[in-house]
């Protein structure tokens, strides 16, 4: 036996699928953030936000998933599902979906309600009538602090230039 063949191990192997199936994912979200992005009109800013927010989170786990430890890679794919899921609150906030007139007028009651620093996606929910879902940019920042493979660092100044959700961030 020739001894400068590698050492093949079932775990290594299941190791490299995860991370090269973690990878098509992550790129895919991250595409399909740029497409919801860049392919419709929003009734205001914030669905935009967010995809920006998903990209730029999907590129970083991208940078350093070879440098995530094999067993927190379960944890790298419940992050791109979550962002998955919310990629559907800027998808299904498309003008074509909601009318911006009832976005305007129940934006600016919720800001008169919870003041200006809060943003609004505003979007059709068969399920229910009315949801309310978190910070969503404090969210994703708890994320990536989870990762400590991935500098938060690097991540913050990735971030869209975006005056409101910098703001938002680092409130």
């Amino acid at each position: 036996m020739c001894s400068s063949t590698p050492q093949w191990s079932e775990a290594a192997w299941t190791e490299e699928l995860t991370r090269r199936q973690l990878k098509s994912q992550a790129e895919l979200l991250s595409e399909l953030a740029q497409q919801i992005r860049a392919g419709e009109d929003f009734p205001n800013r914030t669905p935009s936000l967010l995809c920006g927010l998903v990209d730029v989170t999907c590129q970083a786990l991208l940078d350093h998933l070879k440098d995530a430890p094999r067993d927190r890679l379960q944890h790298v794919a419940y992050i791109l599902h979550e962002m998955g899921q919310h990629l559907r609150y800027a998808d299904r906030s498309k003008m074509t979906q909601t009318p911006w007139s009832m976005v305007e007028y129940a934006e600016s009651f919720l800001k008169a309600t919870t003041g200006d620093n809060n943003h609004f996606i505003i979007r059709p929910q068969w399920s229910y009538n009315y949801a309310i879902v978190g910070d969503f940019v404090g969210f994703y920042k708890s994320l990536v602090a989870s990762c400590p493979w991935v500098p938060i660092a690097s991540w913050e100044s990735n971030l869209p230039l975006n005056r409101l959700l910098k703001k938002a961030l680092f409130l």
